[in-house]
């Protein structure tokens, strides 16, 4: 919370909305990594990923999604250990909108076709 207030308080020519509430929230990140998560956007949360390429990536968005996709991560690490989980978070879902449809959206890069990350 406090990544997004310094980085709204400090933007110009744009309108921020901030949407809280009065519960406790756990903290994922140290303030240092929020705050390049923020301006990143969008980040792998490492303390519930594996190092190893990924079976299933788990993606969130806002307080509630998350919370529920780390118990996700733990209900699947009980259930089956050996498999490899990306956990990634998304700050602000308006970023990932397609061209022409938000001006601050992020940039896509076009993968080599010598990936092997192209599953099915």
């Amino acid at each position: 919370m406090l990544s997004c207030v310094h980085f709204c308080l400090q933007t110009t020519k744009g309108i921020n909305v901030i949407i809280c509430d009065k519960q406790i929230h756990p903290q994922y990140l140290s303030i240092e990594k929020a705050y390049n998560h923020f301006i990143k956007v969008i980040s792998i949360f490492d303390v519930f990923s594996d190092p190893e390429e990924p079976d299933v990536v788990l993606s969130n968005c806002g307080d509630i999604p998350t919370k529920e996709s780390v118990f996700v991560q733990r209900i699947l690490k009980e259930l089956i250990p050996e498999m490899n989980i990306r956990f990634v978070n998304i700050v602000n879902l308006f970023r990932l909108s397609l061209e022409n449809e938000y001006t601050d959206r992020l940039t896509y890069k076009k993968k080599s076709q010598k990936s092997s990350h192209q599953r099915l």
